[in-house]
C-alpha cells in the first residue's frame, strides 16, 4: 500500500518499508525499523494528516475557514498523546492542550496494539463514549491500522 493524505501505509509485499506522501506531494520511503528507533517528528506527521483532512469552506468574502472537525482532531491527538504518556508514568503539566507538547513526545514504537489498548482502557474512565469513538476514528485515520 502507499501513504496518501498524510498517512503511512506498508508498501505492497514488503512489511518493513513504508511510503509517506508529504504535504508538498513528494513521496518519502521509511524503513519501519529505522523509523521506530529514530526520532520521528510526530507533530509533523500529525500536521500533514490534519492538513489533508481539513475541509475548506468558502466564505462570502472569498476567504476560507476550517471546520470545527479540525480542532476536534487536533485535540484528539493531544488526548492520545497524554494517554500514551500517562501509560508510561508521565503526568501532563498543563491543562491546556498543546500538540507539540502532548503529541510530540509520543514515539512511533508506542503505537502498538498493546499501547493503544492500554490507552483505550484509561480513556474510557476519562472521556465520554462519543469522545472515545471520535478519538479512535482519528487514530485509525492517522495510522490506518489502529
Amino acid at each position: 500500500m502507499i501513504y496518501t493524505s498524510g498517512v503511512l501505509f506498508p508498501l505492497a509485499g514488503n512489511q518493513t518499508w513504508l511510503r509517506r506522501q508529504c504535504s508538498d506531494g513528494s513521496l518519502r520511503d521509511w524503513n519501519w525499523e529505522t523509523m521506530t528507533n529514530a526520532a520521528v517528528d510526530m507533530v509533523e506527521l500529525a500536521e500533514d494528516w490534519l492538513a489533508s483532512k481539513r475541509p475548506r469552506v468558502a466564505r462570502q468574502d472569498g476567504r476560507t475557514r476550517s471546520s470545527a472537525s479540525d480542532a476536534a482532531r487536533r485535540d484528539d491527538f493531544c488526548r492520545w498523546g497524554r494517554m500514551f504518556q500517562q501509560s508510561r508514568g508521565v503526568t501532563p503539566a498543563d491543562a491546556a492542550y498543546n500538540l507539540e507538547r502532548d503529541w510530540g513526545r509520543v514515539q512511533v514504537s508506542w503505537l502498538t496494539v498493546e499501547g493503544v489498548s492500554r490507552c483505550l482502557a484509561a480513556g474510557e474512565q476519562q472521556y465520554s463514549p462519543a469522545t472515545m469513538r471520535r478519538m479512535l476514528a482519528t487514530l485509525r485515520g492517522f495510522t490506518k491500522w489502529a
